[in-house]
């Protein structure tokens, strides 16, 4: 997400210099804003929420830049991208999650008898160690999978 953001330094609009995330509920709805046609760095910070309010007087000194008609064309193009790209992964997140639930939990007594040809004895010695372990255990560093609360 750093092409809109240059497309801000472009302009000289420093908005990543005072909100933490420029993305965020304030910082979208002032890139809206911008992109609108509103100009005027006053009427572009009352549009801050939550803590950026605080801030006013440094948002208004940072949102002082020279934004024309070809930044907001570019900007747009950019955050239609984002968005398309964020509604993508948030298909793909319900997909692995549906997908995991349906997965059999390795504590159950069902036993299958399908065999895995290479790595293991059954479909169920085939989990990895840390989904047979205690609750206490967590999954590997990076691994978004949760344990299914026990039944």
């Amino acid at each position: 997400m750093d092409e809109p953001r240059e497309e801000l330094r472009d302009a000289q609009i420093k908005l990543s210099s005072v909100a933490t995330d420029p993305f965020g509920l304030s910082g979208r709805a002032m890139t809206e804003a911008l992109i609108a046609g509103e100009r005027n760095p006053r009427t572009l910070a009352n549009l801050a929420r939550g803590r950026l309010t605080t801030q006013h007087d440094a948002l208004v000194e940072a949102l002082t830049g020279q934004f024309d008609d070809h930044h907001a064309r570019l900007l747009r193009l950019l955050l239609t991208t984002v968005d398309h790209l964020t509604a993508q992964i948030t298909v793909l997140d319900q997909d692995i999650a549906t997908t995991l639930a349906d997965l059999p939990h390795p504590g159950t007594t069902r036993r299958t008898t399908r065999r895995h040809p290479l790595l293991c004895r059954s479909v169920t010695a085939c989990w990895p160690a840390w989904t047979r372990s205690p609750a206490s255990a967590r999954p590997p560093r990076g691994s978004s999978w949760q344990r299914p609360a026990p039944t």
